[in-house]
């Protein structure tokens, strides 16, 4: 009889997300499964969409571990241990809760983690080797950012609401140009907040809302 395996798969920004990364991720799981043998079943399925992985309180995780008692799956199958969690530490918390649970954790990537002494010390090597790396690429980022800081050159990678970005050329760099129409939304919107009876930031969204003014990425705008 098939074991049935839990699919878990995590994307930690909407960028990712709409680059059909998790789509990937599945996609890539899936065919593990096919060929290793084992069965999955759509609601065993727990995507974390645009969720940091330095931490454990995801929603799809949480539902995960949730039904860890109710036997109704034996494997967990991720594309990768990062996938999993981002810091080692919490990638061992989980896979010795697993283990104590009676589940076994495999990972698309690499082989399956057993309790032998030199599986266990590849996994951690390799944990923490991919944890200093990740350090490495972001502090050497904040630097490279913080250079084009004192530079004057712009080092957001998203343009704000009421600009347009202008790319650089030769040797003039890239800038932001205020866009007009955006423009009269953004004072329109300071205009009803500080107004002398300011409307809520709930307020405000209906009233874009139904007005048809949206963000950018084309959906309605919500309350953080």
């Amino acid at each position: 009889m098939k074991q049935t395996g839990a699919v878990l798969a995590r994307v930690s920004t909407q960028r990712q997300e709409e680059e059909a990364t998790i789509a990937s991720q599945v996609a890539a799981i899936e065919e593990y499964a096919t060929h290793e043998g084992y069965a999955l079943r759509k609601d065993l399925y727990f995507l974390d969409e645009a969720v940091s992985g330095a931490k454990l309180d995801r929603p799809a995780l949480d539902r995960l571990r949730d039904r860890e008692g109710e036997g109704c799956y034996q494997v967990v199958i991720c594309l990768s241990p990062d996938r999993l969690a981002r810091v080692y530490m919490l990638q061992v918390l989980l896979l010795e809760e697993f283990r104590q649970a009676g589940i076994q954790m495999l990972f698309v990537n690499q082989p399956p983690v057993s309790d032998s002494p030199q599986s266990q010390l590849l996994f951690g090597i390799q944990g923490l080797f991919a944890e200093y790396e990740r350090a490495v690429i972001a502090e050497r980022m904040r630097r490279g950012r913080l250079h084009c800081a004192r530079q004057g050159a712009i080092v957001n990678p998203q343009t704000p609401y009421g600009y347009d970005y202008v790319p650089k050329t030769g040797a003039e760099g890239g800038r932001w140009e205020i866009n007009a129409e955006e423009a009269r939304v953004v004072r329109q919107i300071y205009a009803w907040y500080t107004q002398s009876e300011p409307m809520t930031i709930q307020e405000i969204t209906d009233r874009l809302n139904r007005d048809g003014l949206q963000p950018r990425r084309g959906s309605a705008g919500a309350v953080a």
